[in-house]
């Protein structure tokens, strides 16, 4: 049987680690707040017998926005393309259908097919967006 040691923690700094946990903060996350390696609050976390959060799976999220799309489904937009470098850069159009929309990305029927566009994809540049003028 496995005995329990006692935590060297103070109950001040548990009720601190807890709510970050509970707040929904990655394991990095809560190491940067409190100053310590991510390994310390692995164990803290394995020892409580909690998971850790996993915020981002993909680390390109943590540095682009996050905010949900402005547009809603069955909205027409035209999408466009982005292909070529430097000068030689140039983008096609092509009017589409707004399916569905998530937080993070969505999706457009164009005539031929779906595309999945996400927020980092028009924050980098791979597509951009024109709203059908009311009129």
């Amino acid at each position: 049987m496995k005995t329990q040691r006692k935590s060297r923690l103070s109950p001040e700094e548990n009720a601190r680690r807890l709510n970050l946990y509970y707040q929904g903060y990655s394991t990095m996350q809560m190491a940067k707040i409190l100053g310590l390696n991510y390994k310390t609050i692995k164990g803290w976390l394995l020892a409580r017998g909690l998971k850790a959060n996993i915020k981002d799976a993909n680390p390109r999220n943590c540095r682009r926005g996050t905010d949900e799309f402005d547009f809603t489904p069955g909205e027409t937009i035209k999408l466009g393309t982005v292909y070529g470098q430097g000068v030689a850069k140039k983008v096609k159009w092509r009017w589409g259908k707004v399916l569905e929309v998530y937080p993070r990305f969505a999706v457009i029927q164009l005539q031929n097919y779906r595309v999945t566009v996400s927020q980092w994809d028009l924050k980098d540049g791979k597509y951009l967006i024109k709203r059908r003028r009311a009129g």
